[in-house]
C-alpha cells in the first residue's frame, strides 16, 4: 500500500485552513491585534540593517537578540520582494497549514492514521489558532508550536529507530523552535517532548537503555546548535536586569469581566462541552493517559490566576509571564481527542460509555460530524471577530504619514504618543525617529519604565501607577530628549484630559492639530516641550562580537534552508525507492 506525505485524506483539513486564513489576512484582521505590528517591527528591523542587532526606534535603543528571529528574519526576505504586511500575511498563512500539518503528523504517536485525519480537520477550523493569529497577533506562537509538534515527531521516530535523518530532524527542529519563540521553546516544547519519550516507551518496544541512549545523543546536539545560533539571546536573558510587575488580566480571575472571550471562550469555543468525553476514551486506552495529563496540566495553567497552581508551579516566575499561551497549547493537545470524538461520531456512548441510547435520540454519524464541524466554525468565527468587542479602531495610514512626517521634520528628538494604541507600532515602523515607549517591554533599559508597571507610554491611563509614572516620567523629559507628544484627542474625554493636564504640569505646550478628520472625528494635536537640545547619537548600546553578529543573522534561516533541503532529498529518496521495489517509503518529516 502506497503512503504519501500529503494524502488525500489531509486534503479537507488543508483547503479549510486555506481558505479560512486567506479570508482572515483579505480582511486584514490582524490590524486590530494586540502584538501582530510588533512583530512587523522586528522584521522592519531586519529590512533596514539585517545585521545589526541594535534598533534604536523603540526605547532610545535595545538589542533586537531579546527576541528570536525566525519569525521576524522570514517576514522580512519575503518582505524584500512583497512589502511587509503582505509577507506578514504569507507566514500567518504558512504557519497555520504548518500547524495543522504537524499536528497530523504528531498525532501518530497517539492514534492510527484514520483518527489522525480528523485530528488535521479539527485543527484547521480551532478556534484558538486564529485567536492567536488574529486577536493576540502571536504569530511566532503559532510557528514555533508547529515546529514543537514536528520536533516531538521526528524524535518520537529517533527514540524508535535511531535513524540518522531522525536525528538531524530533531536537532534542526529544536534549533528552529527557539529560533521562532522562547516562550514556546522553554514551556511547551519540553512538555510534548515527555510526551514522546513516554510513547516511545509505551508503543515502541524499545528498551529504556537504548531510549536513554538516543535522548542524551539527541539533547547534545541539539544543545549545542541551540547555543551557537542562539547565544545572544541567551546572553540577554543573563544580564536582563529585573522589571516590575506589570499587571496582566491572566493573573486574575478571566471570569471576571470581558477577558473570559479573550483566555477562555475565545481559546475553545464550544469544545468545552466535550472535555468530559476524554475520560471514558482514556479509560478505554490507557495509553492516552500521558496525553491526558498534559493536557489537563497545560489547561489548569491556562486558567492562570483563577487556581493558585500556576503560581506554586512557577514561584517568582508566576509575576513574569501571560496565561494565555498555555489554554492555547492545551487546545492544540485536545484535537487528538477531538479527532477520536469525530471519527467515532455516533458510537461514543457505546465504545466508551458502554451504554446505547434509545433510538428515537439517535442521529447519523455523518449528521454529527456535521454538527461538529458547524460548531467549530461558528466558534472560530466568534473568535476572529471578537476585536471587533475588545479592540479601539486603528488609526488610518493618512493620519500616521502626518505624523510620521512631521516628526521626520522635526529635528533629532525623541517623541512620545497617548491613545493611539496598535496605531503606535505602526508608526514606528513607517518614522525612523527615536520613541521612547515599545511593543515589547522586556527589552527595556531605561529605569523610568522599568520601574512602573506599566507596559506602554502609549497606554497608561488602563494602569494603577498612571500618575506617579508620568509625573516621573515627563520630569525626565529633557534627559530622555522628548520634545514631542503625539495625542489622539478624539479619545474618552476623561482620558484626554487626564494626559492634557499632566503635559501643561510639566511645561508642554499645544503646537498644532496635525491631522482632523470630521467624518471619524479623530484628532490628532503635537504637544512641544520648547527647551530642549537635540540628542546627541547614542553609542553606548551593547557590542557584539563578528560570529554572534553572523550566527544570528545568518544560523535560522540556514536552518530552515537545510530542513527543506533534508526533506527534498528523503522524499527523492522515497520515490525512488518506490520505483525500484513498487512500494513508498514514507519520509520522517519534522
Amino acid at each position: 500500500m502506497k503512503k504519501q506525505i500529503f494524502t488525500k485524506e489531509l486534503l479537507p483539513a488543508l483547503i479549510s485552513v486555506l481558505l479560512l486564513n486567506l479570508g482572515a489576512n483579505l480582511l486584514r484582521l490582524y490590524r486590530y491585534s494586540y502584538d501582530a505590528y510588533t512583530h512587523i517591527f522586528f522584521a522592519s528591523h531586519y529590512m533596514r540593517d539585517w545585521f545589526n542587532l541594535w534598533e534604536t526606534r523603540w526605547y532610545c535603543g535595545f538589542p533586537v537578540t531579546s527576541y528570536p528571529p525566525l519569525v521576524h528574519q522570514l517576514t522580512a526576505l519575503l518582505g524584500f520582494l512583497l512589502g511587509l504586511e503582505v509577507s506578514y500575511q504569507i507566514i500567518c498563512i504558512v504557519a497555520a497549514v504548518l500547524l495543522v500539518f504537524s499536528l497530523y503528523k504528531a498525532s501518530s504517536m497517539f492514534i492510527d492514521k484514520a483518527e489522525a485525519k480528523h485530528v488535521a480537520l479539527t485543527a484547521s477550523l480551532l478556534p484558538s489558532l486564529y485567536l492567536t493569529l488574529y486577536v493576540y497577533g502571536q504569530l511566532p506562537t503559532i510557528f514555533a508550536s508547529a515546529l514543537s509538534f514536528l520536533c516531538a515527531y521526528s524524535f518520537y521516530n529517533f527514540l524508535l529507530t535511531g535513524k540518522k535523518e531522525d536525528l538531524a530532524y530533531t536537532t534542526i527542529s529544536a534549533t528552529l523552535t527557539i529560533a521562532a519563540h522562547h516562550f514556546t521553546f522553554f514551556f511547551f516544547l519540553p512538555l510534548i517532548l515527555i510526551l514522546a519519550v513516554l510513547m516511545s516507551m509505551i508503543k515502541g518496544g524499545v528498551s529504556p537503555k537504548k531510549i536513554l541512549e538516543r535522548l542524551v545523543i539527541a539533547f547534545a546536539f541539539s544543545a549545542v546548535t541551540i547555543l551557537v545560533i542562539m547565544y545572544p539571546f541567551f546572553e540577554f536573558l543573563m544580564n536582563a536586569p529585573p522589571q516590575v510587575e506589570i499587571p496582566h488580566a491572566s493573573r486574575g480571575n478571566i471570569f471576571s469581566d470581558i477577558h473570559s472571550l479573550l483566555f477562555f471562550w475565545g481559546v475553545y469555543g464550544f469544545t468545552v462541552i466535550l472535555f468530559p468525553i476524554a475520560f471514558p476514551i482514556t479509560r478505554k486506552r490507557k495509553e492516552l493517559i500521558p496525553l491526558l495529563v498534559v493536557f489537563l496540566s497545560l489547561f489548569i495553567m491556562g486558567l492562570g490566576g483563577l487556581t493558585p497552581i500556576p503560581q506554586l508551579v512557577l514561584g517568582e516566575l508566576w509575576h513574569v509571564l501571560t496565561y494565555d499561551r498555555f489554554a492555547v497549547w492545551a487546545s492544540f493537545l485536545f484535537t487528538v481527542f477531538l479527532g477520536i470524538i469525530l471519527k467515532d461520531a455516533g458510537q461514543i456512548s457505546e465504545k466508551y460509555y458502554g451504554k446505547s441510547f434509545p433510538s428515537v435520540l439517535k442521529t447519523s454519524r455523518n449528521g454529527l460530524k456535521i454538527w461538529l464541524i458547524i460548531g467549530l466554525i461558528l466558534s472560530t468565527v466568534f473568535t476572529m471577530c471578537l476585536d471587533s468587542f475588545v479592540t479601539p479602531r486603528p488609526a488610518p495610514d493618512p493620519a500616521l504619514t502626518k505624523i510620521a512626517e512631521f516628526l521626520e521634520n522635526g529635528g533629532n528628538y525623541r517623541y512620545i504618543t497617548f491613545g493611539l494604541n496598535q496605531s503606535f507600532m505602526k508608526l514606528t515602523i513607517i518614522c525612523t525617529k527615536q520613541a521612547v515607549d515599545g511593543g515589547y517591554n522586556a527589552a527595556r533599559r531605561i529605569r523610568v519604565l522599568m520601574d512602573s508597571g506599566v507596559e506602554r507610554i502609549d497606554t497608561a491611563i488602563y494602569f494603577p501607577n498612571r500618575t506617579d509614572f508620568l509625573d516621573a516620567l515627563l520630569n525626565q523629559s529633557d534627559e530622555l530628549g522628548i520634545k514631542w507628544a503625539i495625542v489622539n484627542a478624539d479619545m474618552d474625554l476623561n482620558h484626554l484630559n487626564f494626559y492634557v493636564r499632566k503635559l501643561k504640569k510639566h511645561g508642554y505646550a499645544l503646537h498644532e492639530t496635525l491631522y482632523r478628520n470630521e467624518t471619524s472625528g479623530l484628532k490628532i494635536e503635537i504637544w512641544i516641550n520648547k527647551d530642549i537640545i537635540p540628542i546627541k547619537e547614542n553609542n553606548s548600546h551593547e557590542k557584539f562580537t563578528v560570529s554572534e553578529t553572523a550566527a544570528w543573522g545568518c544560523g535560522p534561516i540556514l536552518f530552515l534552508i537545510s530542513s527543506l533541503f533534508l526533506f527534498a532529498w528523503k522524499t527523492a529518496s522515497s520515490k525512488l525507492s518506490s520505483v525500484n521495489t513498487g512500494i513508498t517509503v514514507p519520509p520522517q518529516l519534522c
